[in-house]
């Protein structure tokens, strides 16, 4: 499958954010985030989505994670998301692991538009949403709403 599309039974998807997802999903937190994988099957009325990782963590291959928090994949070799927001805005993070802040990253750079040094996650190029929790309020006042699409796929 070549990616774009909606997330469901059978899309390569990745994990983007958890801020929808149940507290067990969410306690897996930032090593969750930028992973691979494909949805086995959608649960909870079409909620929730089981996805199957590319590659375990925790020793869990299998997550429960709202459909909200994922974006489909845009090649199943490779997994990458595609362009968003001002052209091709990033995801950056700083902190510890456990409180994690977004920035707003152009491509190949490593310091974000608020002008911090970041790191990526897991070496997944993500796409930065600035509605996204924990989002830097620099790099949100500096993405306006015209210029950043919103959070992919929300469902009613």
């Amino acid at each position: 499958m070549t990616g774009g599309g909606r997330v469901e039974y059978g899309s390569r998807v990745v994990i983007f954010q958890l801020e929808h997802s149940a507290g067990v999903t969410r306690e897996g937190g930032p090593g969750l985030i930028g992973r691979c994988g494909r949805v086995l099957c959608l649960m909870r009325t079409g909620l929730v989505a089981l996805v199957e990782l590319d590659e375990a963590f925790g020793g869990v291959r299998r997550w429960s994670v709202n459909r909200n928090d994922l974006t489909p994949a845009v090649v199943d070799e490779g997994c990458f998301v595609a362009p968003v927001g001002m052209g091709e805005l990033r995801l950056g993070v700083t902190g510890p692991d456990d409180i994690l802040i977004r920035h707003a990253v152009w491509p190949k750079e490593d310091t974000g538009l608020c002008g911090i040094k970041v790191r990526r996650l897991n070496e997944y190029v993500l796409p930065f949403v600035s509605a996204a929790f924990g989002a830097c309020p620099d790099c949100r006042k500096l993405t306006s709403a015209e210029e950043e699409l919103p959070v992919p796929y929300l469902l009613p």
